[in-house]
């Protein structure tokens, strides 16, 4: 009779053990789709004519440098009318290098130089030397 009770209670520990492993199977198996690779690269899966295609419909302001501010001690320009230094970003615009006559900025991987005349106005930016 005890060996009998002992094989019961195998099986029975068996079976639960088979009952809890398939339902934490499925339990892993629905919570994987929600889980995200933490090495994997915040815009996997954009390509850059996706990000090219999205930049442009957005339709960004134009770039206008009104001023420009150079001297050793520091140099600044005024694009948009906001007053920037190099490093500072201004309308998605990363100010690269701020130079007597011009200013060199990055938008979305694309390098543009900024000259001194303004297109709307068609007339020439003010630069201050120091």
């Amino acid at each position: 009779m005890k060996k009998q009770h002992t094989k019961i209670h195998q099986l029975f520990c068996f079976l639960a053990g088979l009952i809890i492993f398939a339902v934490s199977l499925s339990v892993w198996a629905v919570n994987a789709d929600q889980l995200q690779d933490p090495t994997k690269p915040y815009d996997w899966g954009v390509t850059q004519a996706g990000k090219d295609q999205d930049a442009e419909e957005e339709e960004l302001p134009e770039l206008k440098l009104s001023s420009i501010i150079y001297s050793v001690q520091r140099r600044l320009a005024i694009i948009n009318g906001q007053m920037v230094k190099e490093g500072d970003v201004v309308d998605q615009a990363k100010v690269i290098r701020i130079k007597p006559k011009f200013v060199l900025v990055n938008r979305y991987g694309e390098s543009m130089t900024l000259t001194g005349q303004s297109a709307d106005v068609g007339q020439a930016m003010s630069v201050i030397k120091r």
